[in-house]
């Protein structure tokens, strides 16, 4: 059993973010930053491996694995490094099939973010400077 299984969001993270970052609202706007850019990042993810790009396909789930990593997103993170390794071992038939979950892992994250930060979420995003969401 995958140790993440059921547990979509790991607050701790987004914790341990504010720490580094001496600012809870900051931590927060990477968050809510990351969710605006998840669904044209998962496009790219898929885009990229429909057309067979593994390069692009590549960097386009580091980009969502990282950023899962940083805010928290468990099952989201292990699914992106499911693609991810498949995709280093040119597997991109597996690739696809692994990227399958991709969508329904980042939508069980974005709703649990917005139901545990939501008017928080929104506030950090106005107050946050932009250097700092662009880490997102």
């Amino acid at each position: 059993m995958n140790p993440c299984d059921g547990l979509v969001l790991d607050i701790g993270r987004i914790d341990s973010l504010s720490i580094e970052l001496s600012s809870r609202a900051y931590a927060v706007g990477i968050l809510s930053r990351f969710l605006e850019r998840l669904p044209g990042r998962l496009g790219s993810v898929h885009g990229n491996l429909r057309e067979g790009q593994s390069e692009g396909a590549l960097i386009a789930i580091l980009s969502v694995a990282t950023s899962a990593a940083m805010t928290g997103a468990l099952q989201l993170e292990a699914q992106s490094r499911e693609v991810e390794r498949q995709i280093r071992a040119g597997d991109l038939a597996a690739a696809r099939v692994a990227a399958g979950g991709l969508d329904t892992n980042a939508a069980d994250f974005a709703q649990q973010a917005r139901e545990l930060f939501g008017s928080e979420a929104t506030e950090a995003q106005r107050s946050a400077p932009e250097q700092i969401l662009q880490a997102a």
